[in-house]
């Protein structure tokens, strides 16, 4: 058996994963414990603890030149090692970039193109420029060339890389313009705009049998809180019906104001019934087991509450 305990990973930032499961490469069954965790890195702790298999058994993973032919290797539970030779590409120029462990995407390029993989599926980014593409950070979330910015290798759309900046994730500004993962924030006052807490950012890619392609700007889903100095914001959107003087944000799913708590569901924010918001306390330390909470994740003098429903132990 192993135990493993880290803090993993750009989109699970502040969560304490506990992994209790076999040593075996030919094993996929875990049992997850998770600590401090917000709704969506819940759903991403697998994929984490998938890595977390690959790295245990030894297996090479990132963009390589073998015997003459670049290649991308990976590996998965159910197929082992994979290596996929990437067709048409230049050896000769070939070049990786920084291939950390802890990578969100690798990247590499030659003369004329650019590559990218991310879960075990290398693809060049059409329209990509190979001689002026660089990593902005080493994890790469976050490339740029003459002409674009790309978040996991999709465009930001209106992104100006020569004054952009990486703020907390999965935050980032231009000099005109905010932005959250690949998307803009319409219409912020991008002077006083400032991220409140690390959010959590979609994978940008629609993936099936037959095609690899970004997905629309309206698909991805994003969470995260900003403010700026007329506004609060939940993922690409400004929150409407809030008191803007006392709105407080309180955790990753949670927020209220003088009139009511708010809880987070799917990207929409919704005012708890009945929550009593002079009382209401969130448990930052809950501990989580399966992705869900043991018991309830806030209280207030009332009732005891779980994602955002009272919760009755009984």
């Amino acid at each position: 058996m192993l135990n493993w305990e880290t803090t993993v990973g750009p989109v699970m930032r502040g969560c304490k994963v506990k992994f209790l499961g076999t040593a075996s490469v030919s094993a996929v069954v875990a049992l997850l414990m998770l600590t401090g965790c917000s709704e969506d890195a819940r759903q991403a702790a697998p994929h984490v603890v998938v890595g977390a298999m690959a790295e245990v058994s030894g297996a090479s993973k990132g963009f390589f030149v073998t015997d003459g032919q670049p290649t991308y290797h990976d590996w998965n539970a159910g197929f082992g090692n994979i290596i996929e030779p990437l067709e048409g590409a230049h050896a000769a120029s070939f070049h990786a970039f920084a291939q950390p462990k802890n990578a969100m995407a690798l990247f590499a390029r030659d003369r004329k193109h650019v590559y990218m993989a991310v879960s075990y599926t290398p693809r060049e980014i059409t329209g990509a420029d190979a001689k002026s593409f660089s990593l902005i950070t080493n994890d790469g979330l976050y490339a740029k060339d003459a002409k674009h910015v790309y978040f996991l290798g999709v465009p930001i759309l209106e992104a100006n890389p020569l004054t952009f900046e990486v703020l907390m994730y999965p935050f980032s500004q231009d000099k005109e313009d905010a932005f959250i993962g690949a998307a803009p924030i319409p219409n912020v006052d991008r002077e006083s705009w400032r991220p409140l807490r690390e959010g959590w950012a979609d994978d940008c890619w629609e993936r099936s049998a037959n095609v690899i392609r970004p997905k629309p700007q309206e698909s991805i889903h994003v969470n995260g809180w900003s403010r700026d100095a007329n506004a609060f914001y939940y993922g690409r959107e400004a929150i409407s019906g809030i008191d803007v003087a006392t709105f407080e944000v309180l955790s990753d799913y949670y927020a209220k104001d003088k009139n009511n708590v708010y809880s987070q569901h799917y990207g929409k924010l919704v005012a708890i019934k009945n929550a009593d918001a002079s009382t209401f306390v969130v448990h930052e330390d809950a501990e989580e087991i399966l992705g869900r909470p043991r018991g309830a994740d806030a209280h207030d003098a009332n009732s005891q509450y779980r994602d955002g429903k009272v919760f009755n132990a009984n």
